[in-house]
C-alpha cells in the first residue's frame, strides 16, 4: 500500500479518535472504528423506575440502541477516502435530534404540571 494513502487514512480517522472512537480492525485499505459501550447505570435506572418509570424505559431503550455503532473508513479505487456507518455527521444529526426531543419532553411535562396546578387552584376556589 502506498504510504501517502496510509497517511491520508490515518489522518482521516483522527477526528473519530478525538470523538472517542477506538480502532476495532484494520486492513490494508480500510480501518473500522467503533464507539466504546457506555456503562449501564443501575442506580439511575432503579431511581427513575421508582419515581418516573417512563424515563427509565426511555433510558433502557436508548442504552440498548447504542450497541454496534461503528464507522468504516476505506480507500476507494480512485484514491478517495470513503466513510460509511456511524459517521461524525450522523452523530451530529442524532445529537441535534436528541436535544430537540428532550426539549419537547420538558415542555410537555411543564405544560402538564401547569395544567394540574391550574386545575387544583380552580378546584380550591370553588
Amino acid at each position: 500500500m502506498d504510504l501517502d494513502k496510509l497517511a491520508a487514512l490515518e489522518e482521516a480517522i483522527e477526528p473519530y479518535r478525538r470523538a472517542g472512537f477506538i480502532v476495532t480492525s484494520q486492513s490494508e485499505g480500510a480501518i473500522t472504528l467503533s464507539v466504546p459501550q457506555e456503562k449501564f447505570s443501575y442506580l439511575f435506572f432503579i431511581f427513575t423506575l421508582i419515581l418516573l418509570w417512563p424515563v427509565a424505559v426511555v433510558y433502557l431503550i436508548s442504552f440498548n440502541n447504542q450497541s454496534g455503532k461503528s464507522v468504516c473508513l476505506r480507500i476507494t479505487a480512485q484514491g478517495y477516502i470513503e466513510a460509511s456507518g456511524y459517521t461524525l455527521e450522523v452523530i451530529k444529526r442524532n445529537h441535534r435530534r436528541r436535544k430537540i426531543i428532550t426539549l419537547l419532553l420538558f415542555l410537555i411535562l411543564a405544560v402538564v404540571i401547569l395544567l394540574i396546578l391550574i386545575r387544583v387552584y380552580l378546584s380550591r376556589m370553588q
